[in-house]
């Protein structure tokens, strides 16, 4: 897919209301670390991501990217973004999500207690990668696989991780959300970025700010 058939919806936290920002370019992790000849593990590669430069100024809350590595993590609260879960009671077939976006509270497990628990959800034995935050929310929001990207952020706005995937699925009442950290992709960021850890993104929150920044970056 090329950067100009790809836009980045900002502005509000309901679609519907957001502004279209155009991708001037953008840039994958996979392509980065070989061009810069930069060694990277399976997870990495199967978790890739990339980094769009917007030909806009955007209005955006400031964050930072975390350096801790995802065990210095284990149990600690955090905010995530989804769409506004239904209020109704939970549905047994594919769930409508909602265009709403809303931010809440979340908790992350220790490897062990995730993989514990997300083995008694799949009634299978699960081993989650060293690189990977599980979290446990309230039921006010969803997410599912193809909301890969969504960021887990500190309640100090630092970048923790992003979303890779939903365990079992997003159609079960009880699941865990599988973020992927982003220590270990820290050294592309602040290459692509120029930036060693200072605030340059956000999409914790649409709503506006006084921050504008020109050439605004964020994931895919």
């Amino acid at each position: 897919m090329k950067a100009n058939q790809l836009k980045v919806l900002a502005g509000s936290s309901e679609l519907k209301s957001c502004k279209k920002y155009p991708v001037e370019s953008w840039t994958a992790f996979k392509t980065w670390a070989n061009a810069n000849r930069q060694p990277y593990s399976t997870n990495e590669l199967d978790n890739n991501i990339a980094i769009l430069t917007l030909s806009e100024d955007v209005a955006m809350k400031k964050a930072t990217v975390c350096t801790k590595k995802a065990e210095e993590l284990f149990s600690r609260d955090a905010q995530m973004v989804g769409w506004a879960s239904p209020a109704s009671v939970f549905l047994k077939v594919p769930l409508k999500l909602s265009p709403v976006v809303v931010s809440t509270s979340a908790t992350i497990l220790t490897r062990e207690g995730c993989e514990d628990i997300a083995g008694a959800l799949k009634n299978a034995v699960i081993h989650v990668h060293e690189e990977e935050l599980c979290v446990i929310s309230d039921r006010s929001v969803e997410l599912s696989f193809t909301d890969a990207g969504v960021p887990l952020v500190s309640k100090k706005m630092k970048i923790l991780g992003v979303l890779s995937g939903v365990c079992p699925d997003m159609n079960c009442e009880n699941k865990i959300f599988v973020f992927t950290s982003i220590e270990p992709y820290r050294k592309f960021i602040e290459d692509i970025t120029g930036r060693d850890g200072t605030p340059w993104f956000s999409c914790l929150s649409p709503r506006k700010t006084d921050m504008h920044r020109r050439n605004a970056h964020s994931y895919l």
